[in-house]
């Protein structure tokens, strides 16, 4: 059977659904984090008093923050890949689920650059949503204190960064400069969450169904 859909094109949607039901196994402690030892997911968020029960929700558009006595807004692709949340605070989670061009030069050259005002009547942050987590501000040293629109959550300072096993094994030599972060292996999560069988599963029940509903084709 062949497919048209990559994992990076759902990929969002889908470590959501791991996340969530490693949560409902109790198995968040099984996802180690890649950059420190004896650290783990569960860790992570009981280190930054997220409270169980967790809540798992994918692309979260950020809220407007109040920059120099001015609102300023986020581009409508600076959202959070999957919010781990208590319904008050929330550990973001950024998703770089490809293979190429990911190596540190690139990944660099691509997410890290410094985050800036665009020049438009009223400025929108320009940058990537990684650049917005690691660096949680701007060019001039403004700090930014970052929520989410809808559920309205306080973004955690520690933030995790998944990624393929392929992008973690380029990085042996030298890794990019991710303030804050925490890194996790895709295929570590997925085998935390079963076997291969229970994968296709769950990928099938996340974006196997409801097409036409959700391009609203047939009305």
């Amino acid at each position: 059977m062949s497919t048209t859909l990559s994992l990076y094109h759902v990929g969002e949607v889908v470590l959501c659904g791991l996340l969530d039901g490693l949560a409902h196994q109790d198995r968040l402690h099984a996802i180690p984090c890649k950059l420190h030892s004896d650290c783990s997911l569960l860790s992570v968020m009981t280190g930054a008093t997220i409270r169980p029960p967790y809540r798992f929700d994918d692309n979260v558009q950020l809220a407007s923050v109040s920059l120099g006595g001015k609102t300023v807004r986020f581009d409508g692709a600076h959202g959070v890949d999957v919010l781990c949340h208590d319904g008050t605070r929330g550990l973001p989670i950024e998703a770089k689920l490809g293979v190429d061009r990911l190596t540190c030069s690139a990944f660099t050259d691509r997410f890290l650059d410094p985050l800036t005002l665009s020049t438009h009547k009223s400025p929108r942050f320009t940058g990537s949503m990684t650049a917005i987590l690691a660096y949680r501000g701007i060019g001039d040293g403004s700090r930014l204190t970052l929520r989410t629109e809808d559920p309205p959550v306080e973004l955690v300072s520690p933030w995790l960064l998944v990624i393929r096993a392929k992008t973690w094994d380029s990085w042996a030599s030298v890794r990019p400069a991710l303030p804050n972060a925490h890194v996790a292996i895709f295929e570590d999560i997925a085998g935390a969450y079963g076997d291969s069988t229970a994968f296709d599963a769950l990928v099938l029940a996340q974006v196997g169904r409801g097409f036409h509903s959700a391009w609203k084709v047939f009305q």
